[in-house]
Order: C-alpha cells, then structure tokens, then sequence
C-alpha cells in the first residue's frame, strides 16, 4: 500500500478527523468535524495505491541546496513584511469564518484522503482523460544537443513569427511595407523581473503600453511568470481580458476561508487539487512548501470568475503552445535555478550542517563548520533551467524534453512511465518561490525598507558583515521534480557539464530571482538585438547590471553592453553600499573550448573595487558636465543625491539605454536617451538593452510609491490601487515609446544595410568568377 501521508512533508502528517456527511442546502455533500480541527491539520493519505506503471521511487534526492531539518521561520518573515493590518484583518477572517473552515477542512481532508469516490480516488484510480492528457499515448526522450541549438518547433515559431511581423513593423516604424524585408527585422524580447504581485500587475501594465504602441506585434520573445502564465492560460492571450481578470481575482488574498472553499468545491476543487495530487503519487516527486503555496496562488490567478468557465487545460503550460503555434503572440520563457554543489563536495557538507545542528558543540566549533560550509557552498554555482509551451531543459547539461513530459521519471534518456504533465499549480511555486532563496536574498528584496530605518548605517555593517553566512542559509528547500538526465553518462551531456549528474534522481528548483531579476540569461542563446527590460523588483537595481554583464562576459558574448548600470547620478558621501553579490551566486558558463573546469571567479571584493570604480568615474563625469554648463560663471551647482527608485520625484522618467559592439573598445555602451543619433547607433553591431525601471510618475499617478504601495509579500489590492500600478506602467512605457522607435529603426537600418552590402559582396564575386 502506497500512501501520500509518507510522501508528504513532516507538516502535512496529523491524524485524520472524524467526520460525517451533512448536506447543505444547495445539494452538495459537505462534511462537518466531529472534532475540532486546526488550520495545519489536514493532510494527505492514501487507501489505495496508484496505478502508474513505472520503476522504484528513488530513495534519495538531490537535497543540496538547504540546510535538511531547518525552519527558520519563513511564514513569520513574510507575515511582518506584510503589514500588521493585513494579518490582522485575516486573522479576523478566519476567526469569523470558523465554522466555515472546519467544513470546509473536513471536507479537504475526506476528499484527499483516498476513500473510495473521494476526489483523491478519482484522480489517481480512474482512467484518465486521453484528450485532456494526450501526453499518456507518448514516450518522451531526452534531446542532445548544442549550445545555439533550439528545438524544431521554436524555429518554427520564429519564423513564421517573422513573417507576420513585416506589417507590423511597417506600422510601428512609420516605413512604407514594400522597404521591409523579413530577413531585417530586428528579434526583440521583452524581460521582467519578479516580485510577487507588484511584478505580475507591473507587467500586464506594461504589456497594455507596448500592445497600444503596436510594439508587442513586433515582439518575438518574451520572459516573466505569473503574468505570462495568466496571459496565456485563463487570459487566452487577450491583455486587457487578462488584466481585468487580475484586477478582480487579486481583491482578496489566497491566505483567506474562501479559498479554502474554492479548494473544496466542485468544480474547481479537481481543477486546483488535480496537480498536487499527481506530483505526491508520481514515481521521483517530492512533495514541498512551494507545491502548497503555488496551489494557493493558483486560487486566485487561474480561477475566473465564473467557476464554470473553467478549462483544465490552462493549467497545462503545453497547452499554451496554441497561442505561439500560429505566430500571433511572443513566445513566453520561463526560468528557475538550481543551487549545484560539486559531487565529491555534497557528502562533506551534509556532515557540516548535520554537526551544526548539534547544540551542544561550542561556538568555536561552531564558527569553524560555518567557515568550512562557506568554502564547500562558495564552490558550487547555480544551473539556469528554462521552459517555453515546447521544452525544459538546462542549457549548460545541453539536455532539454518536450514540456508535457515534466514531471516524469527519466532514465538514460528516456521516460520511464507515462503521467500528465506536471500542472502549472506546481510551476507558479517553483517559479514565485522567492522564499526558498537565502536570506540573504530576504534581506535584499527588504533593502529599501531597511534604508529608510533608524540606524541603517549598523544595520546595513551588521549585514555586510554577516553576508556569506546569510547566503548559505536557505529557509525553505527547494521544489524535487524528477531528474530528467538521470541514468546519462557525463559524455552525453554538453561537454564542461559538471560531473555526476546522471547520478542525480531529482533536481532541486528554485525561482531565478536568487541569481538574476530580470531573465536576460535565456535570451543570450538566442541571438536578440534588443531586450526592453522591466524592472519591477524593490532592492537595488545596480546589482542585476553588474550581474548580467559577468554572465555575459562568462558565456563570450562580446555583443553584451558594457558598463550597464543604474542612469548616472551621484551618491551622497556616507549612504550605505549596495549588497555585494559572491561570486557562487554566478552560473558556470563553461568556455567554448569545453573546459571541464569552472572559471577562476571573482571576489566580492573584486567586484566591490569594479563598482567604486565605475561609480567614481560616473561622479566625475556628472561633476564636469555640470561644470561646463555653467561656462566657469558664478557658483558650481550642487550635485543632489539620486532618487530612490520608488521615488516619487516629478524628474522625467529615469529609462537608459544600452547599445553593444563586437569592437574592443573603452567606449561606454550607453546611449542618450535624449539625444539618439540613428545613423551612429545603426554603426553598433551589438545587443540593444532598454532598461525601463518601475519608478514613480507624478504627472500619470500623483502621491503613488509603487514599490511601497505593493510589497512582495503583500497579496491583496483594491481594485483602485491595482488600477493605479497599471496606469503608471502603461504611462512609463508609452514616455519611452518615442525612444524605443528610434532604437528599434537604427537596429533595423543596421540589419537592412548590412545584408545589402553582403549582397552587393557576393553578387561582385559571381561575376569576377562568370568573367574567368
């Protein structure tokens, strides 16, 4: 007898309540406690085992990447930067809806149980629905390949991409059709950041900004999660669908009774509950915190109103190919990480943490394993995985499976059982699960916060101080899902691929958010010219340019803007330093020869010293431009400190722009918003990066802080304060859209004029050699 209760988490597992059926008016069966049950007592059990035919359950997982056994209070972090009121006003909601609750858990508890015609029996003993889950008649394999390879259908998909959006570049560059030629249409992709709610509704905002512009016709890759999910499931592609739906459904938070009930009642109880249960009953699966916080989220982003209008297949992100198969939407790439640790290392540091747990060593001991926990975490670095409607995969493994196939246990290659594919409940977990990076990562997301606070200057040294003891730490383990190179040998993976990975039966995922904000990484693979990049996120901005340009400049992309940073300004003598980011945090790119060895990284302080330096060289900068424009007559100006980027400052909007060259050159990459020259761009031959940060906007939305106003944490807004986040991020895009033409012409001039002297070349050389 298989059972759920010892494939579930230590939480989940408390003994069942007795319960009997009473019907409620409207005709359904509900069922009441006959003894009292508490907000964490329900659980998972099965009575009969599931009928998937497929190898032995792994007895160990990948497990690395937090400390086993550690609770360091992450519910408590994210209920104080939620807000007193807010708790409070849910704690008032719970203890007025009691009754309700304890139905309705009861209710949970039978269904899940396993009994027989429970919800759980349904799902996992009844044949399942072949045209819901047409992946059951397949067998998935791994695919091999390169570094620049992408899958069939993803070239597919660009082109005939391209080909639609000779008409709509056309229309958006004010250029006569008969002059556009597909071969010089500039790929564009659009990225944002994460942060929770404020990210998601920062997006659609945008997204409504581009789509009015008639840029978003003129897109070809896009990047972000929980807006990108919505879009193109519940939303069925349709923006401003997809942004009133948001508006109404994010009202109320998910931690709230009615939740509950959505997960109780049919219909869409099996709808949300559907993937929780597969992933505890599939072969590998390792059921988590971000699998329960994801199928909470998934309550209020992928229900609609009407419950009755729902379709199971917006949880399958497969399913969102047929928004992508036609060309008439960007295609949606999703990232998350995961923490890899050398294999000869893993060993040696399950001893450290497990020592540590002892309270009875001294705290010389104790420092020491800290020290030597540091050095073994210090040598790993984190694997970027990605997925679209077509593929997940890893781009250092160069292994990749079609998507339906996610969530299936692999072995050499090849997929050893069929069951649907893992549901997007899981994925919006693994995706938003900012809480499973280190807290070090908390404590950068609360970095404006901590700014603004009484004694900033010794709390911001205390956690200089402490900064690789912070990075260590995860709070909440990351998300196991099946290891799909399982069983492969290191020869079959892309060569310089760390070591031991085939021995690996589940892979530890984690949201992108702990290396890179913004999802540029993806994009460096597939050769954009021009990435309009959102930044929503709270904490300091400088850290995802400096970020980038390394990954960059790992990976050999020599097109990558160089010194991209924060628009110039100058800092006033005595502010707190930005975190500084250890070099672990930074993926292994390995070399293009292959190297089976990481790169020698850099040091923290290594990069501290590149950051003064650049910020030093941008203060003189300012300093002389500020001194000639007053022509040597009267009193200098003063140099101000710059706004915070939540500032509500009626400064024009701080947008910068960054155009690459494959020239060694100490020439800054940046370009005057003001001031762009057309034919001088067109002579860069480089990635073109628009960096349009989430900043306040006095003359679209007076007295309104976005990052204040909405906290990560934070999951409930009026629909007066999601309606002014929109606008300011609809205004933001259309003030930089005059910019983004320019831009976006100059690449394009650069693409049609480079393919016509290629042309003119090798139409010279057919005739010198028709003439000999």
């Amino acid at each position: 007898m298989k059972s759920l209760l010892h494939s579930s988490p230590s939480w989940f597992r408390r003994r069942p309540a007795l319960a009997y059926p009473k019907r409620r008016r409207d005709g359904q069966i509900a069922l009441v406690c006959a003894a009292g049950v508490s907000a964490a007592s329900f659980g998972f059990f099965a009575r009969s085992a599931p009928k998937v035919h497929c190898d032995s359950r792994p007895s160990s997982k990948d497990g690395v990447q937090a400390e086993s056994g550690e609770d360091l209070g992450t519910l408590d972090v994210i209920k104080s930067t939620i807000g007193v009121d807010a708790v409070a006003n849910w704690a008032s909601d719970w203890g007025q809806s009691l009754a309700l609750f304890q139905e309705s858990a009861s209710t949970l508890w039978n269904e899940i149980n396993g009994g027989e015609g429970s919800l759980f029996d349904q799902i996992v003993n009844d044949p399942p629905d072949t045209a819901l889950h047409p992946e059951l008649a397949w067998d998935a394999h791994v695919r091999l390949g390169g570094n620049e390879e992408l899958c069939f259908a993803e070239n597919a998909f660009l082109r005939d991409r391209r080909r639609r959006m000779v008409k709509a570049f056309a229309y958006y560059l004010d250029v006569p059709e008969s002059e556009m030629d597909e071969r010089d249409l500039p790929v564009i992709s659009i990225a944002s950041s994460g942060g929770g709610y404020r990210a998601m509704t920062s997006t659609l905002g945008a997204l409504q900004g581009v789509q009015s512009s008639g840029l978003l016709d003129c897109t070809g890759l896009s990047g972000s999660s929980w807006a990108l999910t919505s879009l193109y499931g519940v939303g069925h592609g349709d923006v401003d669908r997809t942004v009133k739906h948001i508006r109404d459904r994010i009202v109320t938070p998910f931690l709230h009774p009615s939740s509950l009930d959505i997960l109780t009642s049919p219909p869409t109880n099996k709808y949300l509950l559907e993937g929780v249960i597969r992933k505890a009953t599939s072969p590998g699966a390792e059921l988590s915190m971000t699998d329960l916080y994801g199928t909470l989220v998934s309550t209020r982003i992928f229900v609609p109103k009407n419950p009755y209008d729902l379709d199971p297949r917006d949880l399958k992100l497969s399913h969102h190919r047929i928004h992508v198969d036609n060309a008439s939407l960007p295609l949606p790439i999703y990232t998350c990480v995961r923490h890899h640790i050398p294999e000869e290392l893993e060993s040696e540091l399950d001893d450290v943490r497990r020592e540590k747990r002892n309270a009875f060593i001294s705290n010389a001991r104790r420092d020491d394993l800290e020290t030597k926990a540091e050095g073994i975490v210090s040598a790993g670095h984190y694997q970027w995985f990605e997925q679209t409607p077509y593929e997940f995969g890893c781009d250092e493994l160069g292994a990749w499976i079609p998507t339906w196939a996610l969530g299936r246990r692999f072995d050499k290659g090849s997929s050893t059982c069929r069951v649907p594919e893992l549901s997007l409940t899981i994925l919006v977990g693994i995706y938003g699960s900012a809480f499973c990076s280190s807290l070090f990562n908390y404590i950068r997301e609360l970095q404006p916060f901590i700014s603004s606070m009484p004694f900033s200057d010794t709390l911001q040294k205390l956690i200089s101080e402490r900064e690789k003891n912070l990075q260590i730490i995860h709070p909440v383990a990351p998300n196991e899902i099946p290891s799909f190179v399982r069983g492969l040998e290191d020869s079959q993976l892309r060569q310089g691929a760390p070591a031991g990975m085939g021995k690996k039966e589940t892979l530890g995922l984690m949201d992108a958010g702990a290396v890179l904000n913004i999802p540029y990484f993806p994009l460096m693979r597939r050769n954009v010219d021009m990435i309009v990049a959102l930044d929503n996120s709270a904490d300091s901005h400088e850290l995802w340019f400096t970020r980038a340009e390394e990954l960059a400049a790992k990976r050999g992309l020599k097109t990558w803007p160089r010194g991209a940073r924060w628009p110039k300004q100058v800092t006033e003598a005595g502010e707190a330093e930005p975190l500084s980011y250890p070099a672990s945090c930074l993926p292994w790119i390995p070399s293009a020869k292959g190297s089976a060895s990481p790169p020698a990284k850099s040091s923290p302080e290594d990069a501290n010293r590149r950051l003064a330096a650049a910020q030093e060289s941008d203060v003189l900068a300012q300093a002389e431009r500020q001194r000639e424009l007053t022509n040597g007559d009267g009193p200098e100006p003063s140099i101000s400190p710059p706004p915070s980027p939540a500032s509500s400052s009626p400064a024009p909007y701080p947008m910068s722009i960054w155009i690459g060259s494959s020239q060694e050159s100490e020439e800054s990459s940046e370009v005057d918003p003001d001031n762009i020259d057309e034919t001088e761009l067109a002579k860069r031959d480089g990635i073109a990066v628009v960096y349009l940060p989430l900043v306040a906007n006095e003359a679209a939305v007076p007295d309104f802080d976005p990052v204040e106003a909405w906290s990560t944490w934070r999951f409930d807004y009026k629909p007066e304060e999601t309606d002014k986040l929109l606008k300011l991020c609809e205004e933001n895009v259309k003030f930089a859209d005059p910019k983004l033409k320019r831009v976006t012409k100059a690449i394009w001039r650069r693409k049609r004029d480079a393919r016509l002297a290629k042309e003119r070349k090798d139409k010279i050389a057919h005739h010198s050699e028709a003439s000999l």
